[in-house]
């Protein structure tokens, strides 16, 4: 039979631990992104400028392999860019929001107020853009559901370690 150090399992088993919390806690707060719309403000704005922009993927874009497509709008009384993912260019060119922002237009805006702008400049903190009422763009918020989802099947494969590692622990420390 194989020697184990208990003080290496101790750790290990300290280790999936924590990481099955962290990784518990992070699905968490995503499906609190999802689903909490306090988090969310309202504002109004006018679009003073926008444009389509390829990211490649030294930019930072979303797939390596492939460019993705924004779109920047820059509003009057907000110093930052806001931007719409488009896609790949085939999701792009299919997109309806290409066309159905306009310039000097008033526009309320949903935002959220947790994101923090990437490294690029661009905020991706558009949950919902209306032109008189009119819905023109909304987040899609499955996406934080997906990753949620997968963070939950992460934290228990961490807890499966953990419970392992701890009666792997137990029996050994019988058997001393």
């Amino acid at each position: 039979m194989a020697q184990y150090n208990l003080s290496n399992i101790k750790k290990a088993r300290t280790v999936f631990l924590f990481l099955s919390v962290f990784s518990l806690l992070f699905s968490l707060v995503l499906v609190f992104k999802a689903y909490q719309p306090e988090s969310f403000y309202k504002h109004e704005s006018a679009v003073l400028d926008y444009k389509t922009v390829v990211s490649s993927s030294q930019d930072g874009g979303r797939w390596r392999d492939r460019p993705s497509f924004f779109v920047d709008l820059k509003f009057k009384d907000k110093g930052q860019i806001y931007g719409i993912y488009l896609g790949t260019e085939s999701e792009a060119s299919t997109s309806q929001y290409l066309v159905d922002i306009e310039e000097e237009v008033l526009y309320e805006l949903t935002l959220d107020r947790f994101l923090i702008p990437r490294f690029d400049g661009r905020n991706m903190g558009i949950i919902e853009m209306r032109k008189s009422g009119e819905l023109v763009f909304k987040e899609d918020l499955f996406e934080n559901l997906y990753r949620a989802k997968v963070m939950l099947y992460i934290s228990l494969f961490f807890l499966v370690f953990f419970v392992w590692m701890h009666f792997l622990y137990k029996s050994i420390n019988k058997n001393e």
